[in-house]
């Protein structure tokens, strides 16, 4: 189990027990890659016989050859200085199933809230499909390759609201990646030209110091499934 083979983190967000409703926007669920599966209790393993929605048990749904797992909560916070490794920082937990079956798994830790939720939307807790860029593609913030779906699709908000942009109902983001803070860890807002921006405004972050080793165990892979994971969220 997860829970024995990373100690340090709570069992709680392994056993799920209190499960956060999903979505799935693409309805790509049944896509064939392989092998990591969703089981009908909320547990992720890897099944060698699974390579397609049609060759996995009933009642779970085939992942595929990669995912992706942020484990948060609407608590998130930066901490001292809008920094996710100031004081008081709280912080999502990211889980990484890699391509080599049930010994690739590496835990790293993230931010799902954006810089300010009062300011910028929130991607909602779901099950979504993450793109590599195609090498003529220009970057993501950050230098990112990852991006949500699509830099056009319509990511759903958290709560169905976008307080950037109160116009969209329900609510949505676009543009969504999954990037790194600042080097120091500052992920925090400023303003530019009368405005306010953020390191992330609806983004996914991974700590800087994770960066390389996330990037690095995902090397072999151009797309995987993403799960958000909150407590707390309606």
């Amino acid at each position: 189990m997860l829970a024995e083979k990373y100690p340090s983190v709570s069992p709680y967000t392994y056993t799920y027990a209190n499960p956060i409703r999903f979505i799935d926007p693409t309805g790509m669920e049944g896509e064939a890659w392989d092998d990591w599966v969703l089981g009908a209790n909320g547990a992720i393993y890897w099944d060698d016989n699974a390579t397609s929605q049609e060759t996995t048990k009933p009642g779970d749904i085939y992942l595929g050859k990669a995912v992706v797992v942020f484990y948060g909560s609407t608590e998130e916070r930066l901490g001292e200085n809008q920094n996710l490794y100031g004081k008081d920082a709280k912080l999502a937990i990211v889980v990484v199933y890699g391509p080599k079956g049930y010994d690739d798994v590496h835990v790293f830790r993230g931010y799902t809230m954006s810089s300010n939720p009062k300011l910028f939307g929130v991607v909602k807790s779901g099950i979504y499909t993450v793109n590599r860029l195609k090498p003529n593609e220009r970057k993501g913030p950050y230098g990112s390759e990852w991006v949500v779906e699509s830099r056009s699709a319509r990511i759903p908000a958290m709560n169905d609201y976008n307080p950037a942009h109160p116009e969209r109902n329900p609510g949505y983001l676009t543009g969504v990646f999954i990037h790194r803070s600042n080097n120091n860890g500052w992920a925090g807002t400023f303003e530019k030209n009368g405005r306010v921006h953020g390191v992330s405004e609806g983004c996914l972050l991974i700590t800087p110091r994770d960066r390389k080793t996330f990037n690095e165990k995902l090397k072999e892979i151009n797309k995987f499934k993403l799960i958000i994971r909150r407590e707390n969220e309606e």
